[in-house]
This record gives structure tokens, C-alpha cells and sequence, in this order.
């Protein structure tokens, strides 16, 4: 099992939502980060990526007995999901940061509704 913190893992930028954000705020943006980072996950079987999950309000977690071992993997397998990366959540942070910086600040002053997203997505 491997999970990411929003707080820590994100740094300053996003800590007034998780300070000042409601728990649904908090889950709207655990979630959009989790289904951008699912983007990037390696598939095989699926269950990685399918195990893509809140664990709190401020966690996402991949529960699987190899999601560590697949994290920290020098290479990605490419024949299911040619966006495959190891270390997809740092990926999608590299990739996504700004467009999660927006989503915090239009959740916080109300111009996007706290709704939480599908992470599993397709492939």
C-alpha cells in the first residue's frame, strides 16, 4: 500500500484548503488529485488502479500488496497504459499542480462545487 497526504505531499500552496476547506471541500480535492494521478498509473491486471481510494479526507491511498513496490519501480510498463510513469502521483503533480492550485481556490470561494470524482476512470 502506498498513500499520499495532500497536505504535506503538495506543500504551502494548497495548505489554506486544508485549513479552511470543509471535509467535502478536502475530498473533492483528494479525489481530482487521485483520479489525475491514476492517469499514470501502471496497469496490468487492473487493480492497481482500481484500488485508487480515499482514506480520509486528505489521503489518497493505492491499496494493493505491490503499490509501494510499483511506485518506487525503476521502469513502467507501457503496454496497457502507454502514459504509465513509476511515481505517477509526482507525475501528475508535475503535470497538474497549477490546474489543482485553481481547483483549490475556486473550491474555497465557491465557484466550483465539492464533488468528488471518479478515480478509477477507464484505462
Amino acid at each position: 500500500m502506498i498513500s499520499f497526504e495532500m497536505r504535506s505531499d503538495l506543500g504551502g500552496a494548497l495548505g489554506r484548503l486544508a485549513r479552511a476547506g470543509t471535509p467535502a471541500m478536502r475530498r473533492a480535492f483528494a479525489s481530482r488529485v487521485g483520479a489525475d494521478s491514476n492517469r499514470y498509473c501502471m496497469v496490468d491486471s487492473g487493480d492497481l488502479k482500481a484500488s485508487c481510494a480515499l482514506a480520509s479526507d486528505e489521503d489518497v491511498r493505492w491499496d494493493t500488496p505491490y503499490a509501494r513496490y510499483a511506485y518506487h519501480a525503476a521502469s513502467a510498463r507501457r503496454d496497457v497504459n502507454p502514459e504509465a510513469t513509476p511515481q505517477w502521483f509526482e507525475t501528475a503533480k508535475s503535470r497538474r499542480l497549477r490546474a489543482w492550485q485553481a481547483f483549490a481556490r475556486a473550491l474555497l470561494v465557491g465557484d466550483a462545487e465539492p464533488r468528488e470524482v471518479d478515480m478509477k476512470g477507464g484505462k
